[in-house]
């Protein structure tokens, strides 16, 4: 059995490509994505769309084998099914219709002449979510398309987005518990617009250093400081290392996230238990797309992240989060990508028990598979990425940077597949609006673990310590003479090293 996605009427559907699976005719959705990676510091406007281009993305449901045949608009010579492990090899026929058989569920993308326009393909399990429509905790999105905002969810809600419903909205909680939201539909974000005044996640602002909020200053800063009345009241001065907390209730805290103008589109949680994700897209948000804050029992499983060419766009952040699960997802950010971190006015919970696995993951611009930089928590630990494609990169592929007083301990790398592509190309920053990109090849940093704090991602000025992490069994493919890419380990200096760290089995092509 297939079950093909109907666009809704009125949508714009992708003229790059004619398709059919199976034999029957398909349409892919456009998506905009980043051209090339050139980023900045949040400059008080979002970036530029001549930076953007727009990419294509598939949808479907099926329990069987699929061939596809897709006919290019555009001329091309070099074609390529990634990931590379599923080995697939497309054949190409004299009138240029590309032929090639997808065996089972999970993400792919066809790429023509390198990365540009390239057609994301997301293969979903035949699966009953077990929804009813007339139950009274569901919120049921049927084919078609929705306007909704940002709806705020309670204990024991579920979202169905039916597979033919594209939902222009967003979707938060706030100490909540027992949620979910299903489907094989589109979470669009594109509604909303990013303004100077808008921050992109609540934290503990009266903690961030004084120099971060000058402008003219250290590299990454803030554009105003919000108003101290919105924090909750504490006794005396902060102690350094002792953790702090925004939440003061749901009412004060529905208050402070109007208060510092938090960004709304995607998914943002805060101090939720119980959480399911599952089977839907994300696409296109303002700022960071999918943040869970202070949560506990969280799982992503096959959702897909793209349209992400915005700045601060990163794909799944956890914050001072336990016993979460990313599986079976797919991930592409202009920013980082999946992310274990800790953040000020959430650091009273340590981070603990973080699964991430079988994803296929593609970075824009930053770090893929990360532990940090940001890591105001006293504990960080037994963190796992494992059994990931790792497509394409800009700065870091698999990394850890320790810039805050967390013991990061027990962190493993393991059963990763990265590919290097000749089209990859070397990030740069952009200092002006003027400032063109050059485009330069590059091969990006394997594996880095580093201290590197106090800098201007720390707040307690209390250097941290990294122990007993592990890379393990990480096949690197490249193309043409590319180099063999570098690792590095760097601790702070001889009192804060990174210690026992061991890589082992590093496959090169």
């Amino acid at each position: 059995m297939i079950n093909i996605t109907n666009i809704p009427s009125k949508e714009d559907v992708s003229n790059h490509f004619d398709i059919t699976l199976n034999g029957k005719k398909a349409e892919a959705m456009y998506t905009r994505v980043s051209a090339f990676p050139f980023n900045r510091d949040w400059p008080g406007h979002q970036r530029p769309i001549n930076q953007s281009e727009l990419a294509s993305m598939l949808s479907f449901s099926a329990d069987e084998e699929v061939v596809l045949r897709v006919k290019p608009k555009k001329s091309f010579k070099e074609v390529v099914v990634r990931p590379l492990s599923e080995k697939i090899t497309p054949s190409v026929s004299d009138d240029g219709v590309i032929e090639f058989t997808i065996a089972r569920e999970g993400q792919y993308v066809l790429e023509l002449d390198g990365i540009s326009e390239a057609l994301h393909i997301f293969a979903n399990p035949i699966k009953d979510f077990g929804v009813s429509q007339n139950d009274e905790n569901v919120l049921y999105y049927g084919p078609g398309v929705h306007h909704t905002g940002q709806v705020e969810l309670t204990d024991n809600m579920t979202v169905y987005i039916d597979k033919d419903a594209i939902v222009y909205g967003a979707f938060y909680a706030i100490d909540a518990e027992n949620i979910r939201i299903v489907g094989n539909g589109v979470l669009d974000g594109n509604w909303e617009e990013r303004e100077n005044y808008n921050f992109i996640f609540p934290y503990d602002f009266s903690r961030v250093p004084k120099h971060m909020w000058d402008r003219s200053g250290a590299r990454h800063v803030f554009s105003h400081k919000p108003d101290d009345s919105l924090l909750p009241p504490r006794e005396g001065e902060y102690v350094p290392g002792t953790g702090s907390s925004v939440y003061g209730g749901r009412e004060h805290f529905k208050k402070y996230l109007e208060g510092m103008a938090i960004l709304k589109a995607g998914l943002h949680f805060y101090k939720c238990r119980n959480v399911e994700f599952n089977g839907f897209v994300v696409n296109g948000t303002a700022g960071l797309s999918n943040t869970m804050l202070g949560c506990e029992n969280v799982t992503f499983d096959n959702i897909k992240v793209i349209g992400m060419w915005k700045h601060n766009n990163d794909g799944i952040d956890f914050y001072n989060c336990r016993n979460c699960t990313v599986k079976n997802t797919f991930v592409r950010a202009f920013d980082d990508v999946i992310c274990v971190k800790g953040q000020t006015g959430w650091d009273t919970e340590n981070v603990e028990n973080i699964l991430v696995e079988n994803c296929v993951v593609w970075c824009d611009w930053a770090r893929t598979l990360e532990v940090g930089i940001d890591t105001v928590a006293t504990e960080m630990k037994n963190i796992t990425f494992r059994d990931c494609d790792c497509l394409h990169h800009s700065m870091t592929i698999l990394h850890m940077g320790n810039t805050d007083r967390a013991k990061i301990k027990n962190v493993t790398y393991e059963d990763i597949r990265v590919e290097y592509s000749v089209h990859d190309a070397k990030s740069l920053y952009q200092h002006s609006d003027d400032e063109e990109f050059v485009w330069q090849r590059h091969t990006a940093v394997l594996f880095g673990c580093d201290i590197s704090g106090p800098n201007v991602w720390s707040s307690d000025g209390i250097i941290g310590t990294t122990t007993d992490v592990t890379v393990r069994n990480i096949q690197v493919f490249t193309e043409d003479d590319m180099e063999f890419p570098k690792m590095k380990v760097e601790g702070r200096d001889k009192d804060h090293p990174c210690k026992n760290v061991t890589i082992e089995d590093i496959y090169f092509n």
